[in-house]
């Protein structure tokens, strides 16, 4: 179909997502999927059987059904044999537009949501991927979906089904797991078939949102919108998009602006980028001097590696914390591995230094944000076991900020009282060597705690943490 005018809305090496006006003063959205590089999928293309044809056909099941969908157009291939590329185009749903989220009333968006959730779940029709960039509203409250690739047919839907949808439109839709919107979402999707379905679910819901939060944050490691693989020097840095790496890093080792630590174990400075940009702070993790440990560092991932992945998930996390710019691992069998970290500059003193310049309005923000922090890390059943006054920095710009990425650990299941004990307590050790808090901020901390990490009782915690001190 021949193009008169187009916007790129994506642009990524596999796929290109073009908004065009067509031949007839049609308006469209055109997506080409670039597979010349993948001979299987150029087969199962030659098929009919590529992503795009398997979406065309969702979206065309999913109108015939009823369900407010883009209408496909037409799909067009540059070769009927073995296809370089496949373009699929679909009508611009009018009068509809992507879910403001900044500016709509929650509550009553929930209860449209649940009652158009229903009637899809009625229809047997499922989206694996609701969030705001999925859903498109009009200006009477009619929703739409949209990324047919994600939609299924499945006729009747079993309870597990539908419980499943529910966990993916909380995943996508946070606000929603508040008490309010969750009361109105449940009373628009209704519950008279099968009430047993809601038992639990913001409790599941949360659960969920941390497995899929944790999945996300490892594909830092891939090449994606977000990070990708530069070679510089005969070292491969996997970096976030637009950071330009180092041409070398032995010159900023040479020449830092500032060193922050140097050990046996790691070696941190303040590194000029000659680039001119803003200074980055590096991190050199040295070889382990135990054979074993170097063993386990090469099979499940270098400190280095290790570290950018759980910085990516704190930022997922909300949890305030420099951002990852890259790592880089320097290993060639059998000599030891060194391997590099690069992070954004945190303009902050430490908590313990600043304490006593404070106000007493900024000393409860600064203990809500650390307690806030904390919980949020809690809260994903991670620990951070070096938490302590001189790894959180404050400042009165960008607030809290948490340091040594390296020293969070990521469990599998659920964080233990203790853990969480002897991280709460470590960080208090750490803040009574310097300066004394007051039982009210004690208190006042411990609730925002608890509201972040979902605990409930906060008194319990305080009587636990004097005990262990």
């Amino acid at each position: 179909m021949p193009i008169l005018t187009g916007r790129v809305v994506k642009d990524r090496p596999t796929r290109l997502v073009e908004e065009c006006v067509l031949q007839g003063g049609v308006r469209a959205f055109r997506k080409t999927a670039r597979i010349k590089n993948h001979p299987w999928r150029r087969f199962l293309a030659t098929l009919h059987l590529s992503s795009l044809d398997v979406e065309a056909r969702r979206l065309a099941s999913a109108q015939a059904l009823g369900v407010r969908v883009p209408r496909v157009l037409g799909i067009d291939r540059s070769h009927w044999w073995f296809p370089r590329e496949v373009r699929l185009s679909t009508e611009t749903l009018e009068g509809f537009s992507h879910v403001d989220t900044t500016t709509i009333q929650w509550e009553v968006f929930a209860e449209q949501l649940g009652a158009a959730l229903r009637s899809w779940h009625r229809l047997g029709v499922v989206h694996r991927d609701l969030h705001p960039g999925n859903v498109l509203q009009d200006r009477f409250g009619s929703l739409a979906l949209i990324d047919g690739r994600n939609l299924l047919i499945r006729g009747r839907l079993s309870k597990g089904d539908r419980r499943e949808s529910l966990l993916t439109v909380l995943r996508g839709f946070r606000p929603l797991r508040e008490p309010a919107c969750l009361d109105a979402f449940r009373r628009g999707y209704g519950d008279d078939e099968a009430p047993d379905i809601w038992d639990g679910l913001p409790i599941a819901a949360e659960s969920d949102l941390t497995r899929h939060l944790k999945d996300r944050a490892k594909r830092a490691l891939r090449s994606n919108l977000d990070f990708h693989v530069v070679q510089r020097r005969g070292k491969r840095w996997q970096l976030r998009v637009g950071f330009e790496p180092p041409d070398d890093v032995q010159d900023l080792l040479e020449a830092p602006q500032r060193t922050f630590k140097q050990g046996r174990s790691a070696t941190v400075i303040l590194a000029a980028m000659a680039s001119g940009a803003e200074p980055v702070v590096l991190k050199v993790f040295h070889p382990q001097s135990k054979p074993l440990r170097e063993l386990w560092n090469r099979i499940r991932g270098s400190r280095a590696q290790r570290a950018f992945v759980r910085g990516h998930l704190l930022e997922l996390l909300q949890v305030p914390t420099p951002r990852v710019l890259g790592y880089c691992d320097e290993s060639r069998w059998p000599r030891k591995s060194v391997s590099y970290l690069l992070t954004e500059c945190s303009k902050g003193t430490q908590i313990t230094e600043v304490w006593d310049d404070l106000d007493p309005a900024d000393r409860r923000l600064l203990l809500t944000s650390l307690a806030q922090g904390v919980g949020r890390i809690h809260r994903a059943n991670c620990s951070h076991h070096d938490l302590k006054g001189r790894n959180v920095l404050w400042s009165r710009a960008e607030g809290i900020s948490f340091l040594d990425l390296d020293s969070l650990t990521v469990l599998s299941s659920a964080l233990t009282p203790d853990r969480r004990l002897s991280d709460l307590s470590r960080l208090a050790a750490g803040i009574r060597e310097v300066r004394q808090f007051s039982t009210r901020d004690a208190l006042g901390f411990l609730r925002a705690y608890g509201d972040a990490a979902g605990i409930d009782d906060h008194r319990s915690l305080f009587w636990a943490l004097n005990q262990k001190a």
